[in-house]
């Protein structure tokens, strides 16, 4: 745990404005999944946006920035597909 000691980072007040916003409308409609994959959605913007240079060039280097790139694509499409086969309750 000591390498992640050394890490710094911030979330944009927008962020986290928007991040409360989606909670508190999906906790007071009742679609708890929806929310949090809201919010995991917003926070992969935020880190793709606080991170875009970093991130294009990893992507165009090399074949596992690829891979990983597009396993969190699938990754949240398929619990996109989840949650919404489960409001269907």
């Amino acid at each position: 745990m000591e390498f992640l000691s050394g890490l710094s980072f911030s979330i944009p007040f927008n962020y986290v404005l928007l991040i409360v916003g989606i909670m508190s409308l999906t906790i007071i409609w009742g679609k708890h999944k929806l929310g949090l994959l809201a919010v995991a959605g917003t926070l992969v913007l935020w880190a793709v946006e606080a991170n875009s240079a970093g991130v294009v060039q990893m992507i165009q280097n090399s074949s596992t920035g690829m891979l990983a790139a597009l396993s969190i694509v699938l990754s949240m499409s398929i619990l996109v597909v989840m949650v919404f086969k489960d409001q269907g309750h």
